[in-house]
């Protein structure tokens, strides 16, 4: 391959999933065509199953094992030093191509001819349209998410941080943070912010890279003439506290380094209270439903009143 002409630099980090990592594969393989591109697959140490024997069935991926897990932004840093490409696709394991984007995205990308992190439409397993970005938070997106205001009211801007996906989503929009299961990025921008930032294990490590992105360099854009199938973001029902730890330490974390004093510890109190309700709301339906699903919600939304933004992963 012609390291001087490659355009985009797809890197995939995996953990656990070697079948959803070879469906992620074979889907940009069979529809990236008339576009110069390579793929850079990051696993971190899984045990589950050898990642090796999947990279070998593809001509040209790249693989770097790493030997233990060391989180979503440490990983995509990583690859990111193996990267030839002019712009970076960072694209989760449970990503489907179903159309030839990264030739959309490059016509794009010329036209504009500008800095921005890009991000396309994500979709359901069933085609439904998916929350693919949203808005960085504000006092009253806290305050409808605490008293799920945002429910009540899932248009209002002042409630709802997501509100903007209830567009028709024909046209580009300049929005604050696109999600991280696919988003671009030029190579010379990223390492200008010195990459995402490694305190950020598993969550928030696009809305942080976001934030610096739009205050020091360019505009982030949603663009949704091109979509992927992210199979992760369909509705479940698992109740996982790693996860529900990480992504509060994350959120906190991201008030911590970006918001000032009284700010900061307003949206913590905010944060505090909306945990709560949460506790006693899944408490109260576990009691009512003999749900053991709520009570084991409740437990971990209890256990999460107790999480510091350097809690300990």
């Amino acid at each position: 391959m012609d390291e001087e002409k490659v355009l985009f630099s797809v890197i995939i980090v995996n953990y656990n999933n070697c079948d959803l990592l070879e469906q992620c594969i074979n889907s940009v393989k069979k529809y990236t065509q008339g576009v110069n591109y390579e793929v850079i697959v990051v696993d971190n140490a899984s045990i589950e199953c050898k990642v090796s024997n999947v990279i070998k069935k593809f001509e040209d991926v790249i693989l770097i094992e790493n030997t233990k897990n060391l989180g979503f932004a440490a990983a995509n840093n990583i690859g990111v030093k193996r990267a030839n490409g002019k712009y970076l696709v960072f694209v989760n394991n449970d990503v489907l191509f179903i159309e030839n984007t990264l030739k959309i995205i490059g016509d794009y990308l010329r036209k504009i001819n500008k800095e921005v992190i890009l991000g396309c439409k994500l979709l359901n397993p069933d085609l439904t349209h998916q929350i693919s970005y949203s808005q960085f938070e504000e006092f009253g997106h806290l305050i409808g998410i605490s008293f799920f205001l945002y429910k009540i009211f899932p248009k209002s801007a002042f409630f709802n941080k997501y509100f903007l996906d209830f567009s028709e989503d024909k046209v580009e929009y300049s929005v604050d943070i696109i999600k991280g299961a696919f988003f671009v990025i030029s190579k010379e921008a990223f390492n200008k912010l010195s990459g995402f930032d490694e305190s950020f294990f598993f969550f928030g490590e696009e809305s942080d890279l976001c934030y610096r992105f739009k205050k020091e360099i360019g505009e982030v854009v949603y663009y949704p003439k091109t979509a992927v199938i992210h199979i992760g973001g369909a509705t479940t029902t698992n109740a996982n506290f790693f996860k529900y730890k990480l992504a509060a330490i994350a959120r906190l974390k991201f008030y911590w380094k970006h918001y000032p004093f009284l700010k900061r510890d307003i949206f913590y109190f905010l944060h505090l209270l909306g945990v709560l309700n949460r506790t006693i709301i899944n408490f109260v339906l576990a009691f009512v439903t003999f749900d053991s699903l709520k009570l084991k919600k409740a437990k971990y939304y209890f256990l999460l009143l107790f999480v510091r933004h350097n809690s300990k992963i």
